[in-house]
């Protein structure tokens, strides 16, 4: 598994066996890291992948010294577990 971050693009896009399974869209207002929506392809639905790219998230807005926070939904309760 592999998770590659596109600072252009803002996204974080995630890779098992070289095949994209899941993303996150974010923004960035105010030394603020907003991750705004999420997206897993249906066949790679309850794998845990929603897990590791809310982790590899948040470990990029701690290196880039971010605030993080997130309107998406299922990226909110991620981190309130």
């Amino acid at each position: 598994m592999k998770a590659t971050v596109n600072e252009e693009k803002k996204t974080i896009l995630l890779e098992d066996d070289d095949k994209e399974v899941r993303y996150i869209e974010y923004q960035l207002e105010n030394n603020t890291m907003n991750v705004t929506h999420t997206f897993v392809y249906p066949e790679y639905r309850g794998k845990g992948y929603g897990k590791v790219l809310t982790k590899k998230a948040m470990e990029f807005a701690e290196e880039k010294g971010y605030e993080f926070s997130a309107t998406c939904s299922f990226v909110a309760n991620k981190v309130k577990k």
